[in-house]
């Protein structure tokens, strides 16, 4: 029973607020735009703020997102679908269909879609004889641009530098430590300061250099596997246009 009339008693604290708060509200609006504008502006905003309105409003925003999101979807997968239009070409129809679909679900990973949501279809043209010759001018223009001599001895020499980087750092930072711990007229406290100060930089500077040689190996091994990939691309060019004839 004490539950119920602390209940009712909480109900009657709020219902005052909220009486008090559209008293409140009227009379500013009553004030700044006269009674019958005010009155007006009041009755819009009750409506605005209704549950049902704010619901429903949710609602479309929610429906909104998701066209949103499908349409960025959709426009990622025919974009990146558009950019292996050779790859897909050249493939047989299962592997095609493998692709895309693999394609397809990267895309729409990180999206919330609409219910049914299907994978679109995406039309991939036989290629003519014209296209053939074409296409395998274009793939030979960029092998002739990927120098695989140069970009292996890229690879070595950064092998050998990330060696050399890692063996001359940390001769030259432990003599530093080596000297600073040595030190005998500073206090303890200084001399560990300026022992973790070179460890930290030793540190920094190893990973500063390594990292600089292994993005110049990642970029001399994606050109490697780029010109690799082309010249597979080339013999199916080639074979397809043998059979043209």
């Amino acid at each position: 029973m004490t539950n119920q009339i602390d209940l009712q008693d909480q109900v009657n604290k709020l219902q005052d607020t909220v009486n008090a708060l559209n008293a409140i509200c009227q009379h500013y609006l009553i004030e700044r735009l006269g009674a019958y504008e005010g009155a007006k502006k009041y009755g819009e905003y009750l409506d605005f703020y209704k549950q049902d309105a704010i619901a429903e409003r949710a609602k479309q925003e929610a429906l909104q997102e998701l066209r949103d999101n499908l349409n960025t979807v959709m426009s990622d997968y025919r974009e990146r679908a558009n950019s292996m239009h050779w790859e897909l070409v050249l493939m047989d129809e299962d592997k095609r269909k493998d692709c895309l679909k693999k394609l397809w679900n990267e895309c729409k990973t990180d999206f919330e879609l609409p219910k049914g949501t299907k994978q679109p279809s995406i039309t991939i043209p036989q290629p003519t004889f014209e296209d053939l010759v074409k296409r395998k001018a274009e793939v030979q223009g960029q092998l002739d641009h990927i120098n695989t001599t140069y970009l292996n001895d890229c690879i070595n020499h950064s092998e050998k530098r990330i060696k050399e980087i890692v063996k001359y750092t940390e001769a030259k930072y432990d003599k530093a430590i080596g000297e600073a711990k040595r030190k005998d007229k500073i206090t303890e406290a200084d001399r560990e300061s300026q022992v973790t100060s070179l460890i930290t930089e030793k540190e920094t500077v190893i990973k500063r250099g390594v990292s600089q040689e292994k993005r110049r190996i990642d970029s001399a091994k994606a050109s490697l596997k780029c010109h690799e990939r082309l010249t597979h691309q080339l013999s199916q060019v080639n074979e397809l246009i043998k059979k043209s004839l």
